[in-house]
């Protein structure tokens, strides 16, 4: 995978950030929290809720800009 990532130029990804990149995919076709859970072989919603911290994040930031821009 980090050769891959250096191949396009890309920074190199832990296995965590892939997870969360994933989860963040699954959630963006509909899946459900424990759907997720279920995909990436997680005990608990609230480790979903941890790996897409950083994705709901930045979504806020960009929801947040859009609208002031208008």
């Amino acid at each position: 995978v980090c050769g891959a990532c250096r191949r396009t130029g890309l920074p190199p990804l832990g296995s965590e950030e892939l997870r969360a990149a994933y989860a963040s995919w699954l959630k963006a076709q509909g899946l459900s929290d424990h759907e997720v859970a279920e995909a990436l072989g997680l005990a608990r919603v609230r480790s979903v809720d941890r790996l897409l911290r950083r994705h709901a994040e930045l979504q806020a930031q960009r929801a947040v800009r859009e609208r002031l821009e208008w």
